[in-house]
């Protein structure tokens, strides 16, 4: 049977706090499981309460005593890298800016430039992250349309 080392006062507060207010949900429930581990909660008992196997609670105990708190965080996890770089991307931007109404064209533009083909929709995803907005461009204004069209 695993169990940790008994827990402190401040390492209990430590993970409640963690186990109450953390951002990432699973950084939670991993901090909640090795509280009610230093609480007197079997292994088999943490498995049940958290819907897990019992190898899953005992790696997560086992990285609260090899790294501590930050041993319950997510590591990163590495994707595919990215297509262009970041001054292409801000080249992208900076295009969007001078003719915004031309946006579909941005991926021709860069195949032209670099010979890098990218998909409207991976641009549009990457703007995104850069807090860009996407509306519908007017062809006409408000106040010059015709009402009876």
């Amino acid at each position: 049977m695993k169990r940790i080392t008994p827990l402190t006062k401040e390492e209990q507060r430590t993970l409640l706090d963690a186990a109450r207010y953390a951002p990432e949900s699973r950084f939670r429930q991993r901090a909640h499981a090795v509280y009610l581990d230093g609480k007197g909660y079997r292994i088999n008992q943490l498995a049940d309460i958290f819907v897990v196997d019992r190898d899953t609670v005992s790696v997560w105990l086992a990285a609260w005593e090899e790294r501590g708190l930050l041993g319950l965080r997510d590591h990163e996890r590495p994707g595919r890298p990215r297509r262009i770089n970041e001054t292409e991307l801000v080249e992208l931007e900076s295009e969007l800016e001078q003719a915004p109404h031309r946006a579909r064209l941005l991926p021709a533009r860069l195949h032209e430039r670099t010979g890098k083909t990218v998909a409207f929709s991976t641009i549009k995803r990457w703007l995104k992250e850069r807090h860009w907005v996407w509306k519908r461009c007017r062809r006409s204004l408000k106040t010059k349309q015709d009402p009876i069209v």
